[in-house]
C-alpha cells in the first residue's frame, strides 16, 4: 500500500504489471496512473538534468573532500623518499647503512596497504560502510604519520609506517567505490577523475615540503614527517563533516529510510535540487528487495 497525498492508503490499490519490470499501475477512482519506481543512479540522473548548474557548490565540496584524502595517501607514501636521503635521518635512524636498513623501512607501508587494501575492503563491503573505513583510514594515517615523525629508532619506524600502508589501503578500498556510488552514472567519470587527480596534487604537495622543510630551510626530518601528516588529518575532518554515506551500501544492507534520506541530502543539499520528487524508502526497497529475491533464487537453483 501506498498513501498519495493526503488519500487513505485503503483508497489505493496495487495491480502489478509485470514482476520483472520496474513499473506497477495503481487503481484509483477508476483511473489508472502508472508510477516508476527510480534507482538511486535514476534519482540522481534526475537531480542533475533538473538542478542549476550554479547550485553545486557543495556537491563539488564532497568530491574535493575525498580528494584531499586521496592527496594524503600519495603524500604518506612519497614522504620516504625524501627522508631516506636526508643525511640526520641516515645517521639518526638508519645507522648510516641505507642499503640494508633503508630497504626494510621502505617496504613495510607496502606491506600494509596489502594486508590494510584486503581486510578493511571485505569489512567495508559487509559490515561498516564506506564512509567509515575511509574515516578508519584517514584516522590511522594521521596518527601513524605523527608516530613516524616521533619515532627513536628504526623498529618503532617500520611499525608506524607498516601501520600507515594499512591506512592507506583502507582508504583507496573505500575512496573510489564512494566516489562512484555518489555521482550520477552520466557524470561519474568526470568526478572520479577529479578525485584521482588529487594524487598528483600530493605528489606535488610533497616535493614542495621537501624541498623548503629539509633543502631550503634545513630543518628536522622529523618536522617534515609531520608535515606530511596534515593533509590526512585535514581529509579526515572534511569527511566527517561533509561527505554521507553511500545510499547504495544502506539499501543493500536493508536500511531504506537511512538510503532515501543519504540520496535526498545528495540530489537536495549536494546537486540542487529542489522542485522534483524526492527518493522514497519504498522505491528502494522495490528494487533491493526484488533484487535480493532474484540473487536467493538462483543460489538456489
Amino acid at each position: 500500500q501506498l498513501q498519495i497525498n493526503n488519500m487513505s492508503p485503503s483508497a489505493i490499490e496495487f495491480i502489478p504489471k509485470n514482476t520483472n519490470q520496474e513499473n506497477q499501475t495503481i487503481k484509483l477512482s477508476s483511473k489508472r496512473v502508472a508510477i516508476k519506481y527510480r534507482t538511486i543512479d535514476d534519482y540522481f540522473e534526475e537531480a542533475q538534468k533538473n538542478a542549476p548548474r550554479s547550485c553545486r557548490f557543495y556537491y563539488w565540496v564532497i568530491f574535493m573532500s575525498m580528494g584531499i584524502a586521496n592527496m594524503g595517501d600519495a603524500t604518506e607514501i612519497s614522504c620516504m623518499n625524501y627522508v631516506l636521503s636526508n643525511p640526520d635521518f641516515i645517521a639518526e635512524i638508519l645507522d648510516n647503512n641505507v642499503k640494508k636498513h633503508g630497504a626494510t623501512l621502505a617496504s613495510a607501508i607496502f606491506v600494509g596497504m596489502l594486508i590494510g587494501g584486503v581486510v578493511t575492503g571485505v569489512i567495508g563491503d559487509q559490515l561498516f560502510g564506506r564512509k567509515r573505513i575511509l574515516l578508519t583510514g584517514l584516522l590511522i594515517n594521521s596518527i601513524a604519520g605523527l608516530c613516524s615523525a616521533l619515532a627513536p629508532s628504526l623498529k618503532i619506524i617500520c611499525f608506524a609506517r607498516f601501520t600507515s600502508g594499512i591506512g592507506i589501503g583502507a582508504v583507496l578500498s573505500s575512496l573510489i567505490t564512494l566516489t562512484t556510488e555518489l555521482s550520477p552514472s552520466s557524470q561519474r567519470g568526470l568526478y572520479v577523475s577529479f578525485v584521482a587527480s588529487f594524487w598528483t596534487a600530493g605528489s606535488i604537495f610533497v616535493a614542495l615540503l621537501g624541498y623548503n622543510i629539509l633543502g631550503r630551510l634545513e630543518l628536522s626530518w622529523r618536522i617534515f614527517l609531520a608535515c606530511c601528516a596534515a593533509p590526512s588529518f585535514l581529509a579526515f575532518v572534511l569527511v566527517a563533516i561533509f561527505v554521507p554515506e553511500s545510499a547504495r551500501f544502506l539499501a543493500l544492507h536493508g536500511d531504506f529510510e537511512r538510503a532515501a534520506h543519504e540520496a535526498n541530502v545528495v540530489a537536495v543539499k549536494g546537486i540542487g535540487y529542489r522542485n522534483g520528487r524526492l527518493l522514497t524508502a519504498d522505491e528502494l526497497a522495490f528494487h533491493f528487495s526484488l533484487r535480493g529475491n532474484v540473487e536467493s533464487n538462483q543460489r538456489l537453483k
